[in-house]
């Protein structure tokens, strides 16, 4: 069925405007339909939902289902589901079909020739109902209008997925050491990469010297400082649980 949806939605797409407007035009007068706003309405709808599909369906493949199973976990309804993590998530796809359909659907002349009538007329239509009777000021006027609507609209979306695009890449962009909130720090997380090891081990070295201390005193831990001093990030540690582990063996001796 999926298949099936997705062959129909690319015929659309391939199929030239005549066609497609030809056979609008036979399914409304089969249909007994009056032509008007309606028949365009219907028609717009049939062309446009295939580039939105096109533009929204990668997003959706794209996205991991573990993040639909997380918020169903943490007690999420299928409302905030799809409000909260789908919509979010398959946003920039949205945003982009809506421009497409729209610049579509705003320039498409075969189609709405088809399936117009009743006194409705779009504005592609008019401007070439204007121009056969010779070119006017008023068809240069509509057609720099619709031209620099059509601008400013791609013009515009290509600012928000910039912006959006600069802003993905700055939250994957790993921060500098000593940043608020980084592990190791102030007000940051205690758990962190292992390049966060050695931050971790200076600022709680009295915690580890005593542990350290305690299992000494059970059993020679010398070389556990050599070993841990091997890990990178983590030397200073290592390097206070070999005294420690020395100490150790020295309480040992005078009991």
């Amino acid at each position: 069925m999926r298949n099936a949806l997705l062959t129909l939605n690319n015929v659309m797409i391939v199929s030239p405007d005549v066609i497609i407007g030809a056979s609008f035009l036979m399914l409304f007068v089969a249909a007994k339909m009056e032509l008007g706003f309606a028949t365009v309405l219907l028609a717009h709808v049939a062309f446009s939902v295939p580039i939105v599909v096109l533009m929204v369906l990668p997003k959706l493949q794209e996205m991991s289902p573990t993040l639909i199973y997380a918020a169903l976990d943490l007690g999420a309804s299928s409302r905030d589901v799809l409000t909260r993590v789908i919509v979010p998530y398959i946003a920039p796809g949205i945003l982009a079909g809506f421009f497409m359909a729209f610049t579509y659907s705003l320039d498409d002349f075969a189609v709405t020739f088809f399936v117009t009538g009743g006194g409705f007329t779009t504005l592609s239509v008019e401007i070439y109902s204007l121009a056969r009777h010779g070119i006017s000021l008023t068809i240069n006027a509509l057609s720099t209008m619709m031209f620099v609507v059509t601008f400013a609209l791609v013009t515009g979306y290509y600012f928000i997925t910039t912006r959006q695009s600069r802003g993905l890449r700055e939250s994957r962009e790993p921060r500098e050491p000593g940043e608020p909130g980084e592990p190791g720090e102030p007000g940051g997380s205690a758990v962190g990469g292992g390049r966060r090891l050695g931050t971790v081990g200076a600022g709680s070295s009295a915690i580890s010297v005593g542990r350290v201390r305690t299992i000494g005193s059970i059993g020679g831990v010398s070389n556990v400082g050599s070993v841990i001093g091997g890990v990178g990030g983590v030397g200073g540690v290592g390097a206070g649980v070999s005294g420690s582990g020395n100490d150790a063996d020295g309480w040992e001796a005078e009991e």
